[in-house]
């Protein structure tokens, strides 16, 4: 992963993050084109990831992968209700939201890392303001908290 920091107008922080994706080996053996991560060790990697996740529209690929089954995903009716509204509404939103080269625009990130409970900003509309997602931190690594 590339991590590229520019100051912008004197105090916007931006986070660029860019990552490869080449071919990965499912746990039944068989090679996939793009590869899944079952929680990242680093919240640009889950955050990047899953918003790609929910571009492509693999929405239960995301559940599995990125969701907080702590605060987010507890419930076969909460998982439900993110699959019908939630990420359907956020896929329309997430294709502006990863530029080109996939890397995301951070305009603000409030938490810390240690704590395992970040808010990230990211800019989706140039013109509007910036969308928040929430991730936390559990056993396996960084996943989303909120959406």
């Amino acid at each position: 992963m590339k991590l590229t920091n520019v100051l912008l107008s004197g105090s916007l922080l931006c986070l660029a993050a860019t990552l490869t994706i080449g071919t990965a080996v499912a746990e039944d053996g068989t090679k996939r084109a793009d590869k899944v991560v079952k929680a990242a060790p680093d919240h640009e990697t889950a955050l990047l990831e899953g918003l790609k996740l929910i571009k492509a529209g693999d929405f239960d690929g995301w559940i599995s992968n990125w969701c907080s089954t702590e605060k987010l995903c507890y419930t076969d009716t909460a998982k439900k209700g993110i699959l019908r509204y939630n990420l359907p509404a956020l896929k329309r939103i997430v294709g502006h939201c990863i530029k080109d080269g996939d890397t995301l625009k951070v305009t603000k990130t409030q938490g810390k890392v240690d704590e395992g409970k970040l808010k990230v900003f990211i800019e989706c509309n140039p013109k509007g303001m910036p969308r928040p997602f929430h991730l936390t931190k559990d056993k396996a690594g960084w996943r989303f908290a909120k959406i």
